[in-house]
């Protein structure tokens, strides 16, 4: 049989240049296994599937199993002499190596047969396994990695690379940059979590939000191990106090020994309202998470990671066909808001009636209003928000807009708008003949020059206007046909 090499099942290489400290495994082969960047506090087995015979006299190495292997895709057994040989699909055609699913299925379902030895590492480096019989082996360790390799004559001295890491990496993410006063946002924070950092053991992971102003009603949707929630454990403190005490800490040693397996992903997610605290500027509004490890001495250094969402100011200005500012127009909206004292500014409050909220606003002296706090869906890659907004009482002396028109808020932040209308008042922003030009004192996404001409309002179509006509019309006829009738009596 080819000789058969170590295929490493796991999740990144890290070697580490260190001596080796050796383990008798107590069998009294001739052959070692040596585990290279092997950590501290994780626990190592050292597994036999498969025996292995080798024969002198031909120079061919056989593999037995002590039990009846079942039926599989990847190896097959000699009902007889208990032999192993290897299926087509077990082995790479072009490298004759095992195929990394036969050695996955070795390892998931024969892993468990024949333990030889276990260790658990004192120190982190090579971890060497000596005294052993020939064989395939499976290499387990508490970090949750795998690795299948054979150990014959001509491989008597394997190495394999556990893959770990002391590094920890947190993230914080959101799941709408993109918010309104009152939206729902969640979060998700997640950070990788060793046993030890050197030589140290860990004994705790404290996490600390910043949870500003802008955000209330905070509250913990999830804390995992991996994929086991530990939300409600006793030996983690802070989930229900979250959103005020800001501080969630995880006992992650029992004594000295680790509740959890290291670099295990901790993953904490929560949800947060927005307030009207909310920042409308180009700033934005960042907190920060900060993920603290505690070890026999002492705390560490923390590793954070910030998230920012943004939110936006739409205006709108009166003007007449001149540029002339115009007070008194009134305008009815698609959501209510709330004023800003007794200024021109107003904070959406969402799309449902609550106290101090109207839904109409009425401009000012300087014609101008803008209403801050809303959302555009630009940031996750959709249209620009469009909002209805129709003009239900025009200036003294002005016409009243005939329909609504439309306000759009984007993601593009300026602080000088230039928009043109037409002589005539119709609502464009491209025909132009005069331009208007404000210059808007906050950061806004979309303004509109809403203009009304001057004059009397023409009778509508259809309406009493038209009537009167009618009956005038309808009297001039009879009276002419009364005249008519009563000359040709007279002519008679």
């Amino acid at each position: 049989m080819k000789k058969l090499i170590a295929l490493v099942l796991a999740l990144a290489l890290v070697l580490m240049a260190v001596s080796a400290l050796a383990v008798d495994a107590g069998e009294g082969g001739p052959a070692s296994i040596t585990v290279l960047n092997a950590l501290k506090g994780a626990k190592y087995s050292v597994i036999r599937v498969f025996n292995a015979t080798y024969n002198t006299t031909t120079g061919t190495i056989a593999y037995t199993y002590n039990g009846t292997l079942t039926e599989n895709d990847y190896f097959e057994q000699d009902a007889a002499t208990g032999a192993i040989t290897v299926k087509a699909a077990g082995r790479d055609a072009s490298t004759g190596k095992l195929t990394a699913a036969a050695a996955s299925w070795l390892k998931d379902t024969l892993g468990g047969t024949t333990v030889v030895d276990q260790y658990e590492a004192t120190a982190d480096g090579a971890l060497e396994f000596t005294g052993l019989e020939y064989g395939y082996y499976v290499i387990t360790s508490t970090q949750g990695n795998g690795s299948v390799l054979t150990v014959d004559s001509t491989n008597p001295n394997a190495q394999v690379n556990d893959k770990n890491t002391t590094t920890i990496t947190v993230s914080k993410d959101v799941d709408d940059a993109n918010v309104k006063i009152g939206q729902t946002v969640n979060y998700t924070v997640t950070f990788n979590a060793p046993n030890y950092l050197g030589e140290e053991l860990v004994t705790k992971y404290t996490i600390e939000d910043t949870l500003p102003s802008f955000l209330s009603s905070v509250t913990v949707t999830d804390l995992l191990v991996g994929t086991t929630s530990i939300k409600a454990d006793a030996n983690v403190t802070g989930v229900s106090t979250f959103g005020t005490g800001k501080k969630i800490e995880i006992s992650w040693v029992d004594g000295t020994t680790p509740r959890y397996a290291s670099n295990s992903t901790i993953t904490l997610t929560y949800s947060a309202v927005v307030t009207d605290t909310v920042d409308v500027t180009a700033t934005g509004n960042t907190n920060t998470v900060t993920i603290t490890p505690t070890t026999t001495n002492g705390d560490k250094e923390p590793r954070q990671d910030t998230e920012t969402i943004y939110s936006y100011v739409f205006g709108l200005k009166k003007v007449n066909d001149g540029g002339t500012a115009l007070q008194g127009a009134t305008f009815q909206l698609p959501f209510y808001v709330k004023q800003v004292g007794s200024s021109n500014v107003y904070k959406y409050a969402g799309t449902t009636e609550s106290a101090g909220a109207v839904n109409t606003v009425t401009t000012p002296d300087g014609g101008a209003i803008y209403i801050q706090g809303i959302a555009t869906d630009e940031d996750a890659g959709g249209a620009s928000t469009t909002f209805s907004i129709t003009e239900t009482v025009a200036p003294a002396g002005y016409n009243k807009l005939s329909s609504s028109f439309d306000v759009v808020a984007t993601t593009e932040r300026t602080t000088t708008v230039t928009k043109y209308y037409d002589a005539n008042g119709k609502l464009t922003d491209t025909v132009t003949q005069t331009t208007g030009t404000e210059t808007v004192p906050q950061a806004v996404s979309g303004f509109k020059f809403v203009i009304n001409r001057a004059g009397t309002e023409l009778p509508s179509t259809g309406g009493i206007g038209t009537t009167i006509f009618y009956i005038l019309g309808g009297l001039l006829v009879v009276g002419a046909a009364v005249i008519l009738v009563a000359r040709r009596k007279a002519s008679n």
